[in-house]
């Protein structure tokens, strides 16, 4: 991937408050289960080529992208949230999107391939092959430093819940009205250009 497609992607996820990493090669989703047992290297070969396993279920090929992980880190309006994203190459449309907390359990079993607990249904895999072990050290890497810290609101299931329980209970009863946001509150321009004349080659 060159340096323009990683630079897209990150511009098309990156906010106001919002921490974006994304990932410098192709990355193959696929899903499975706790039985699913390990790829074998040889088995990698090729885009969408499905994993040999150990044993149990199959790995099965859903799609492939960029992988993106995206921290709100709560200082704004929204709730502190990791998510990971799988986004199209030249559009960084999601493809594929899933929450990071406590039961996660994102691992690197192989060099290039990376596994996590799905949020919805923990007994379900995502497996992620990426096409270069050097990316993936990285990336792993990332994942490790952002979930480091068990106390982290973001790793907590409940921590996103009981703040909006707590606003219900401050707002119950009486009519606030809405704070506007302020100067800090709203992001400088992306990639902003000053255009003060046109030819016709333009």
């Amino acid at each position: 991937m060159t340096d323009q497609e990683i630079a897209q992607v990150e511009m098309f996820y990156r906010s106001h408050k919002t921490d974006v990493f994304v990932s410098q090669c192709i990355v193959y989703l696929y899903v499975g289960s706790s039985a699913s047992g390990l790829p074998q290297p040889s088995s990698m070969a090729g885009a969408g080529a499905l994993p040999d396993t150990a044993g149990g279920e199959n790995w099965t090929y859903m799609k492939s992208g960029v992988l993106v992980v995206v921290m709100d880190t709560g200082e704004s309006r929204r709730n502190r949230k990791l998510s990971i994203v799988l986004a199209e190459r030249g559009t960084g449309f999601v493809l594929w999107k899933d929450n990071l907390d406590h039961l996660t359990e994102y691992q690197a079993p192989q060099p290039c391939f990376q596994t996590m607990h799905l949020s919805n249904d923990h007994s379900k895999l995502a497996g992620l092959r990426f096409a270069d072990a050097a990316a993936a050290v990285i990336f792993h890497q990332k994942i490790s430093s952002l979930t480091s810290d068990p106390q982290d609101s973001a790793m907590r299931l409940s921590g996103n819940s009981k703040k909006s329980k707590e606003k219900k209970a401050k707002g119950k009863g009486s009519k606030q009205k809405q704070k506007l946001p302020t100067k800090a509150d709203i992001s400088s321009p992306c990639c902003f250009t000053h255009v003060t004349k046109l030819d016709r080659t333009d």
